[in-house]
């Protein structure tokens, strides 16, 4: 009997304290706090419910802010803080580092700003592409053949009005230069020449038909003059190159072209080398002013009868310029230039509008998007971009500031909306903190459940 009693009695004491222990075991214990343990019971009751009505974890009831605060997970820390526990109360943790520091930066991946009201309109999003402005560009290719002789900038170089780009030698400008000095010289002698026979002949000393083929010969070289001194500013030379041909007379320079430029811009582009032959018409350089861009935009069929009606009317129709290389900029703009034929194969008409681009940041050829407004609406409304608003089984939620560097996924009821923001009829405050850009890269983090994961894993 002591035997079969031994093993019986040892297997109650060992059965007594593992009862103890698993009183005692747990995330640090209940709380005599009410809150947490409300909050605590309204997570244990949803998760029993899930688990035996199959319901997903979406459907779960939302806690509210002190709620949230006060529960604490198994691993005996607030909720909101534990890295394995948080995203079962939808909370997520925003490293300072991933957070953009301006509307412009490119060190970061998140953006968060205040929410605010704005104006709810209907608009249209179209693409279009970044040209330069022609109207303030020039092609640059000397008015005559010559041989490149001298390279007076590089690429990126400002220029202003006047600014030599490069030289050419040339015999035809030689030759023209040199009847140009011919005719002026001419011009000079035979002046003075028809003004000594004017005086002569007033004092009745000299003929009237001596001094008529003095002015004769004058007129004449004058007109010889005039025409070597047109031929020359067609070729480019100014008023000043003129002075100092007639100075200098014959020297090494007397054929040297210097090609200027006509406006103010930076050179864009150069196909030019030291002894390579410049043609008339062939682009040596491309010089543009690079202040102010035009934007060319696609609007289609669908879409052209509002704008065409406002242009029709004289309104003032403004774009939002964004492109892929700087998403967080808008450009600004005005519609001033409808095209009047259709592209049969896209069927879409060009729009232009000028772009000021006092950043430097827009490059010709740069693709881009454009939301052009087509009602007017004046009110406002609580909104936020389109960026900031993800979803999930229909429903629509947000990441808004919790606390320190913690985000709380927030369920959230659209209103109006337009292709850039949306109206936030509940879930929303002015003055909220928001995920306004990057909140898709926190969805993955609050969504980890469906995936199987869970505290105790």
């Amino acid at each position: 009997m002591l035997h079969i009693a031994d093993p019986i009695i040892l297997v109650l004491r060992a059965t007594l304290i593992f009862s103890i222990l698993g009183a005692l075991a747990g995330c640090g214990g209940k709380s005599d706090d009410p809150g947490q343990k409300e909050a605590e019971t309204r997570l244990e009751a949803t998760g029993h419910e899930s688990e035996q009505s199959g319901k997903k974890p979406e459907s779960k009831p939302e806690l509210n802010r002190e709620e949230i605060l006060s529960a604490r997970c198994e691993h005996g820390k607030p909720t909101y803080t534990c890295p394995e526990c948080r995203y079962e109360i939808g909370v997520v943790r925003i490293d300072p580092a991933l957070i953009k520091t301006g509307p412009a930066s490119t060190n970061g991946l998140i953006r968060i700003e205040k929410a605010s009201r704005q104006t709810i309109g209907h608009s249209i999003e179209v693409t279009g592409e970044v040209r330069l402005n022609e109207n303030e560009s020039a092609h640059i290719s000397p008015r005559i053949d010559g041989v490149i002789y001298a390279i007076r900038v590089d690429l990126g170089a400002r220029v202003g009005i006047g600014d030599i780009l490069f030289e050419i030698d040339s015999a035809e400008f030689g030759n023209a230069v040199s009847e140009y000095i011919k005719f002026r010289s001419l011009a000079d002698i035979t002046g003075r020449t028809f003004e000594r026979e004017k005086d002569l002949c007033e004092q009745e000393i000299s003929s009237e038909q001596d001094m008529f083929a003095a002015r004769t010969a004058y007129e004449q070289n004058e007109a010889d003059l005039k025409a070597a001194e047109h031929k020359l500013h067609v070729m480019g030379v100014s008023e000043q190159e003129l002075s100092s041909f007639l100075k200098n007379g014959h020297d090494k320079q007397t054929g040297r072209l210097s090609v200027r430029s006509p406006i103010n811009g930076s050179v864009i582009e150069k196909h030019a080398t030291v002894g390579e032959l410049a043609e008339v018409g062939k682009d040596v350089m491309l010089v543009a002013n690079l202040e102010t861009f035009w934007v060319w935009l696609n609007i289609y069929e669908r879409d052209l009868a509002s704008l065409a009606t406002r242009r029709a009317k004289g309104e003032k129709i403004p774009v939002q310029i964004t492109t892929q290389s700087f998403p967080d900029m808008i450009f600004k703009g005005e519609i001033d230039y409808l095209s009047s034929t259709m592209n049969e194969n896209s069927r879409t008409v060009r729009a232009r509008t000028i772009v000021t681009n006092t950043d430097g940041l827009l490059r010709p050829g740069m693709f881009c998007k454009a939301v052009i407004p087509i009602d007017t609406a004046v009110d406002k409304a609580l909104a936020l971009p389109k960026t900031a608003i993800l979803s999930d089984e229909g429903r629509s939620f947000i990441f808004k500031h919790l606390k320190d560097d913690f985000y709380l996924r927030s369920m959230v009821t659209l209103g109006r909306e337009n292709d850039v923001s949306a109206e936030i009829l509940k879930g929303l405050s002015e003055g909220d903190l928001v995920v306004m850009e990057g909140a898709f890269i926190l969805k993955s983090d609050v969504l980890r459940e469906k995936m199987g994961a869970g505290c105790a894993d």
